[in-house]
């Protein structure tokens, strides 16, 4: 392979997004095996800024609702857990579960509102998603 052409000015280091209030689009969730017991496993793209705790990070958030940048959640399916994805189907569908069971596929294309959170892992920050609540 010969010389690549490219612009690495706009080219990231971090795929952490400024932490704040952000809308997600749930796009993708999977069912997945984990050392304590299954978990869906949610996939979001930025579909908004809400609010910046750094205002002078607001172009970058503005940047990843453009580039429809992802970020996940996993919630656990372990019985003590489920508390956490109960809360996480009220804030996307408006109403709290009742009965038995839900489809994970129903919550696709809905919208939440979340904060993301920055932690470091292996060295390098990277973006958590938080708190999950309904849009106003």
């Amino acid at each position: 392979m010969g010389f690549v052409d490219t612009n690495w000015d706009d080219i990231q280091t971090s795929n952490a997004v400024p932490a704040g209030m952000y809308t997600l689009l749930i796009e993708a969730q999977e069912e997945k095996e984990g050392p304590k017991g299954p978990y869906l496993s949610w996939t979001f793209s930025i579909d908004g800024v809400v609010s910046i705790e750094d205002n002078e990070k607001l172009a970058e958030a503005q940047q990843a609702t453009e580039q429809n940048r992802k970020v996940f959640l996993n919630t656990s399916l372990v019985p003590n857990s489920l508390w956490r994805l109960k809360r996480f189907i009220a804030a996307a569908t408006g109403t709290m579960p009742t009965g038995s069971g839900f489809d994970p596929e129903s919550l696709i294309g809905l919208r939440v509102q979340a904060k993301l959170l920055n932690e470091e892992y292996d060295g390098e920050p990277r973006t958590k998603v938080g708190a999950v609540s309904k849009i106003n």
